[in-house]
């Protein structure tokens, strides 16, 4: 079975598992997602794709442009998802991040750390070149893991 979970924002990423194994982490470029859904499609087939995907809304105080952008890349990535006939669950962040035992409020930091936790191998994809954490990256593989436990 493929799990693919999908973080959307600016710094978005997506995660692909097979089974329980990281088998692709795919920085935020549609193209990208295109070429490698259609890829895991052809290749596994479409009864053996289970995704998430981020549900998003705008926040109070965010800017009309960053909303507006925010929102373009969420219908752009349920299209893709639509075009390609993979069936999708959208997930609140409370939800799957309560699910894989975040504790609420604990920020990027938080997530990065449970994430480690359940795969201390994969730090160096999930920290950049300069240190900081590769958040789209993190939130991505927590989105796939409660793919696979959810589904």
């Amino acid at each position: 079975m493929i799990y693919i979970g999908i973080d959307i924002g600016a710094k978005g990423a997506m995660a692909i598992f097979k089974n329980n194994d990281l088998i692709d982490i795919i920085d935020y470029n549609i193209n990208d997602y295109i070429v490698n859904i259609k890829r895991y499609k052809e290749f596994f087939g479409i009864n053996n794709i289970k995704c998430c995907i981020e549900k998003v809304h705008s926040h109070p105080k965010q800017g009309v442009v960053s909303t507006f952008t925010f929102g373009e890349k969420y219908g752009e990535i349920k299209g893709i998802l639509s075009a390609l006939n993979i069936r999708y669950t959208e997930v609140n962040p409370k939800v799957w991040q309560n699910y894989l035992g975040i504790i609420s409020g604990s920020g990027k930091k938080g997530i990065y750390n449970k994430i480690i936790d359940l795969y201390p191998d994969w730090k160096n994809i999930l920290i950049g070149s300069r240190g900081g954490i590769k958040d789209g990256r993190c939130d991505a593989v927590g989105i796939t893991r409660f793919c696979k436990l959810y589904n």
